[in-house]
């Protein structure tokens, strides 16, 4: 965790930068801070969470890439599919250093979030299918974000592990946008899927907090707070 720690306060000025890229880039500032009562994870739980966010992704793409009508979301999907598939293979060579993926409560809520995704995906068809999975990548984007910066960030160590959580976070950022656009396209109004929740109020017991993190999973809260 110390390596991360360090290395926070040398991202803080980038992210600022980016937060005001523009008005379609989601706001980050919130989370240029760890959040309070988070759990402390191993880099083994935290290499689990990425393998569990990349795979989500993989299943979601694969699910749906052949039979949506829109090109622009099929082409979003096909991007999904190869970038996410990148990012676990860069993962799983973290084996060679000995950090091997230990499951843990939040891989495991993310596994089970993706399956009960697949099984309403699997239901639709076009065009409800195109909109359905827009309008979820912005969601589940906005989530990992959150989730990248407030738990997995903060408790990685390792230096390998380290450049690739800023490698995926930075991937992660982009396909938000990505998908934003591609719900736009689509004529969805924007129904605020895609704000992020502030590391400071994901755990907080504060009503005010509460009421800003409602839109993060409770199961995911569960898994990752104290």
């Amino acid at each position: 965790m110390t390596n991360a720690l360090l290395r926070s306060g040398l991202a803080v000025a980038a992210l600022l930068a980016l937060a005001g890229c523009g008005e379609d880039a989601p706001d980050i500032t919130g989370n240029l801070f760890g959040a309070t009562g988070v759990r402390e994870f191993t880099d083994a739980e935290v290499t689990s969470m990425a393998l569990s966010i990349n795979n989500a992704e993989i299943a979601a793409a694969q699910n749906t890439e052949a039979r949506m009508t829109d090109q622009l979301a099929r082409d979003f999907a096909r991007m999904m599919l190869t970038s996410h598939t990148d990012s676990k293979v860069r993962m799983g060579q973290l084996a060679e250093e000995g950090v091997v993926p230990f499951d843990n409560p939040v891989s495991q809520a993310l596994r089970q979030m993706s399956e009960e995704e697949i099984m309403v995906l699997s239901r639709l068809s076009t065009p409800e299918l195109d909109e359905s999975y827009a309008v979820s990548r912005v969601k589940m984007h906005s989530q990992d974000l959150t989730l990248i910066d407030c738990a997995m960030s903060p408790n990685a160590d390792n230096n390998s592990l380290v450049t690739l959580l800023e490698q995926l976070r930075f991937d992660v950022e982009s396909h938000l946008l990505s998908a934003q656009q591609v719900q736009r396209a689509l004529g969805i109004p924007d129904g605020g899927e895609g704000n992020l929740v502030r590391c400071v109020d994901v755990c907080s017991q504060s009503g005010e907090a509460k009421a800003n993190a409602a839109s993060f999973p409770q199961s995911l809260k569960a898994a990752i707070c104290k």
